[in-house]
């Protein structure tokens, strides 16, 4: 009889032992995967910049005003003067580093004296930058003395974007208003990013762009090529078009029309939207064969 005891004792204790293993295999099944990281919120969008650190102090922004994009570690941005590009590493502790040096591309040759200096202070200030801070809609980069060195805000959605907007007429100084050459196309697409581009007639060119209310401005404009290939009109059709796109300071947007007016309400240009693709139909349903 004590022999069974001892041996059912054991039993139990095994089957105890077993038990406990099971539901704890069981629950380890049960618990989730982790969760795959989540990209930073400051990830994926456009920002506007508001202020930016100076010896004198801290200046506020004034347009055009630049712009810088993060995603995937990558870094790139409208500095007023030129794009330029980088990388970047952050840290779940809000902690960011940005590398040297940041890629400048060309820059636009006849660029304002302060657009160049807002670039240079930008970008000076980005590569100090070791921390950062969301609040709302705005963002602040701080160096190691958490002192604020750059000052952005969420780059608006625009009403301009989705369509190809055809160039009509634009101003140009020594003529007034005047239409496009015959046989060149003059295109504008305005990117949620901040940035615009299209052909001039005579080759492609790129712009930054700042949206508030009714109020644009765009500029400076920058063409892929330094030269234009095409007849001596069409370079200086190009050159008003340009200077035209950088007087710009409001905008009117009605149905399929976009104007553009300066800081005086004069015109200085005027699109209309390209046609969509037409819908082709659906081929039809193949028949079968009958005898």
């Amino acid at each position: 009889m004590r022999f069974s005891t001892e041996f059912n004792a054991q039993i139990f204790r095994h089957v105890t032992l077993s038990i406990s293993l099971l539901a704890g295999c069981a629950s380890a099944l049960a618990e989730p995967p982790p969760a795959a990281p989540q990209p930073a919120s400051i990830e994926g969008k456009s920002w506007q910049l508001l202020g930016y650190q100076l010896p004198a102090g801290f200046t506020a922004a004034q347009s055009p005003l630049p712009q810088v994009h993060f995603a995937n570690g990558q870094l790139t941005g409208l500095g007023g003067c030129a794009s330029f590009s980088g990388t970047y590493r952050l840290s779940d502790r809000d902690e960011m580093t940005i590398e040297k040096p940041l890629h400048l591309n060309a820059p636009a040759p006849d660029c304002a004296a302060l657009p160049q200096q807002q670039q240079e202070a930008m970008l000076a200030n980005l590569v100090a930058v070791t921390s950062y801070r969301q609040v709302g809609t705005q963002l602040e980069l701080h160096n190691a003395a958490e002192q604020p060195l750059l000052r952005f805000q969420t780059h608006q959605s625009s009403p301009l974007l989705g369509n190809t907007w055809l160039l009509e007429f634009y101003h140009y100084s020594k003529q007034g208003l005047v239409y496009v050459l015959d046989k060149t196309k003059v295109s504008l697409e305005f990117q949620p990013q901040g940035t615009l581009a299209g052909n001039n007639g005579c080759d492609q060119y790129l712009s930054g762009y700042t949206l508030t209310a009714n109020q644009l401005a765009i500029g400076p404009v920058a063409t892929r090529h330094p030269t234009c290939s095409g007849t001596r009109e069409m370079v200086i059709q190009a050159q008003a078009y340009a200077a035209a796109l950088s007087s710009t300071a409001t905008y009117h947007l009605e149905k399929q029309q976009l104007t553009l007016f300066n800081a005086q309400g004069n015109i200085v240009a005027r699109f209309h939207a390209a046609a969509p693709p037409p819908v082709l139909p659906a081929p039809a349903a193949p028949v079968t064969a009958t005898q």
